[in-house]
């Protein structure tokens, strides 16, 4: 069969000039930048991935290429570092930092210099450039994501990097694949052991073992402290895992499974916003004696904000953060790295019987009807709800307005949409009296609106409502999708009291999820799709592996470390007491590891005749059953006096001997051609003899 003419230079690799040295380094670059290329900037990809699809051309059809002169190098790398300076208005940073490696790496290849000894067994002092920028790339990938697949492509880096690194090695004379690939194996086999022991032992330490940039944690998908008509509608359209649950018994009624995050009081017509309370007092919140109380294990994506999320109402949090005065949880720093905590809650605890004038006050202001934004008809609205209850007792004035403007809500054409139209300078307004199409911001965000206008202290809460439980793990799974907004409104005697005007014009959406309330026609992502059977299966099974990796490895925090220490026996192991066991683990790995590296007969020479290794095998099992054959003692005369002092033996030996003379003295012009088809079939019965020595048996 005959190749393409622009295909002949790779059959003709054995071509005077052709560097295998460079290709392997550059196969191995392509590998290790893959990734990335994802994450850089649109412009710096393209250039990247063309700075090696050029240097692979040049490798194929002009192995020899001049090198270019190093004022041009020189050029070329202060123009990539004002380019990224330009994108990113700054060269420090993760984001400028793996630009600018991923740039080197490709322009490595351009100015490629050999070792000056052509038969040497060393790599040149570019090739270990190439192989060190290969390997901070490589960590580099971990700022991005630490997904399972994340780590596996890394592991297959680093089997490359090894496997590259006994190439590089082998000089002139290449070792044969087969014999590289096992002994990266053998290699990697050794330091999995380390690996092992450095991760359980090593001092864990909250946060990075080094000083990260400003930028090493990009922004994240979620909740905010703002909220404008459709942008919940917006992050509906996101299936990322928002946060997972474990409850250590039964879990509430999936239309309890609130979990409160930012809570909005400011309103300015159009959006909504978190106000600041630092002189106020935590939000007191009294426990039910009679109803149910929930414990829990939450396991939080990063998000960027400094809430936690927790089922309403939260009785206890993680050490380090606080009870906020509007009753959420807060953190004393922004969530960039996730986060797994136990808490207690019970949806029927009150909140905030007792309520600081100054949260009454801001949660009733609202701005006038008469200017832009004010949304008159919907303050109007409220008024007259005011009125008509006027006659009634005071305590019981906000359940009986807000009974009859959740009647409204179900008596009018409202729909629940993922699709709203668009609203104008007076958007409540429009919702009520217009449009009646919405998502759960708008009804939470007119309701509170009436609800303030008619007198009663009334604000928008955020966070997330529902899920889905993964069978096979026992975890709550919580989206961004779950992303829901609802009401609070203040009775004298009750407290805080939650109401959600979703649930009033679609119930669908709080007992049994998104899929089952969006309307007809609206974009659904395919995860949430609930008539999806198959995906669902897939989704649970991929999602059970993603989560015992974030809580087994990734999860694996101090806590965990001391948990572990504790079981084994170290209940008050310090960082010096976990030094020297690393220290102790490790000089007794170094030991084993030595052992087997260095044993006798483990360590083939790269050409060593296959025969011979198995023949030297098979007369090594045999001595470990008392048959020791001499150094100056040939295989034949072997083999004959094995006949005369053990008998039981004579089959197994007398067969073995025959393999390895017609493997070992064949005719050197089959010695040149390579073992011919029988040939073949003495090794594997050799290799089959040998095993038979070593357990006794012979068939």
């Amino acid at each position: 069969m005959t190749l393409p003419e622009w295909l002949q230079p790779i059959r003709q690799r054995s071509r005077p000039g052709y560097d295998p040295e460079i290709a392997w380094l550059l196969g191995l670059a392509v590998l290790v930048a893959a990734p990335l290329t994802t994450t850089l900037p649109l412009w710096a990809s393209l250039a990247v991935v063309a700075l090696f699809g050029v240097r692979a051309a040049l490798l194929l059809y002009a192995p020899q290429p001049t090198a270019p002169p190093r004022w041009l190098v020189l050029l070329g790398a202060l123009a990539v570092m004002a380019a990224v300076g330009l994108e990113f208005r700054t060269v420090f940073g993760r984001g400028p930092g793996v630009t600018l490696l991923a740039f080197f790496l490709a322009l490595k290849f351009y100015e490629f210099r050999k070792s000056d000894a052509p038969d040497a067994c060393q790599p040149g002092r570019d090739a270990w450039v190439v192989i060190l920028l290969a390997c901070f790339l490589l960590l580099a990938q971990f700022f991005e994501s630490q997904s399972i697949l994340t780590g596996l492509w890394a592991l297959g880096c680093c089997i490359a990097i090894v496997v590259t690194l006994l190439r590089l090695h082998s000089g002139s004379q290449p070792l044969p694949i087969p014999f590289i690939l096992r002994r990266s194996g053998f290699l990697i086999a050794l330091a999995l052991p380390f690996m092992a022991a450095l991760y359980l032992l090593f001092p864990r330490i909250d946060g990075p073992l080094w000083g990260l940039p400003r930028d090493a944690y990009s922004a994240r998908s979620g909740l905010s402290d703002t909220m404008a008509p459709g942008s919940i509608a917006n992050l509906i359209q996101s299936t990322e895992i928002a946060f997972r649950v474990r409850f250590d018994g039964p879990p509430p009624a999936k239309s309890q499974l609130y979990f409160r995050g930012p809570v909005l009081e400011g309103f300015d017509g159009t959006t909504w916003s978190a106000l600041p309370s630092p002189q106020l007092a935590p939000a007191q919140i009294r426990q039910d004696p009679s109803q149910p109380v929930f414990a829990y294990t939450l396991t939080l994506e990063p998000h960027g904000g400094r809430w936690l999320l927790a089922l309403d109402h939260p009785l206890s949090w993680p050490s380090g953060t606080h009870l906020s005065a509007t009753g959420d949880v807060q953190a004393s720093s922004t969530i960039v790295k996730r986060l797994r905590y136990s808490a207690r809650s019970q949806p029927a605890a009150r909140l905030a019987q007792d309520e600081a004038p100054q949260i009454l006050e801001r949660s009733r202001q609202l701005r006038p009807a008469s200017s832009t934004g004010g949304n008159p008809r919907a303050q109007a609205l409220g008024a007259a709800l005011r009125e008509e209850m006027a006659s009634a007792r005071a305590e019981d004035r906000p359940r009986l307005i807000a009974a009859r403007l959740l009647e409204r809500f179900r008596r009018e054409p409202f729909v629940y949409t993922l699709n709203p139209p668009l609203l104008g300078a007076n958007p409540v307004d429009e919702f009520l009296f217009e449009t009646r199409g919405g998502f759960c911001e708008h009804f939470a965000s007119a309701f509170v609106v009436v609800m303030r206008a008619a007198g009663v202290p009334a604000r928008v809460v955020t966070g997330y409502q529902g899920g889905e439980l993964n069978p096979l793990d026992g975890f709550w799974v919580i989206r961004q999708s779950d992303a829901h907004a609802w009401a609070e409104i203040w009775y004298p005697a009750n407290g805080w009291v939650r109401v959600d005007p979703t649930a009033a014009v679609s119930p669908a959406r709080v007992e049994s999820g998104l899929a089952d309330a969006a309307a007809a026609g609206d974009p659904l992502p395919p995860l949430v799709r609930s008539d999806w059977s198959w995906l669902r299966q897939t989704r649970y099974r991929w999602e059970a592996a993603q989560n015992a990796w974030n809580q087994w490895v990734l999860g694996y925090n101090p806590q965990r470390q001391q948990d572990l220490l504790t079981r084994l026996g170290w209940p008050d192991a310090d960082w010096r007491r976990l030094v020297a066991l690393l220290v102790g683990a490790g000089g007794i790995l170094l030991a084993v590891a030595g052992l087997l590296a260095f044993w006798p007969g483990r360590r083939p020479a790269p050409g060593d005749d296959p025969a011979e290794r198995l023949w030297r095998r098979f007369c090594r099992h045999l001595a470990w059953r008392g048959i020791v054959r001499a150094p100056h003692e040939g295989p034949a005369d072997f083999a004959r006096r094995v006949a005369i002092q053990f008998p039981a033996w004579t089959p197994l030996v007398q067969e073995a001997t025959d393999c390895y003379i017609q493997l070992r003295y064949a005719a050197p012009d089959e010695q040149q051609k390579g073992l011919p088809q029988a040939s073949q079939a003495s090794i594997r019965r050799l290799r089959a003899l040998a095993r038979a020595a070593l357990f006794r048996r012979f068939r």
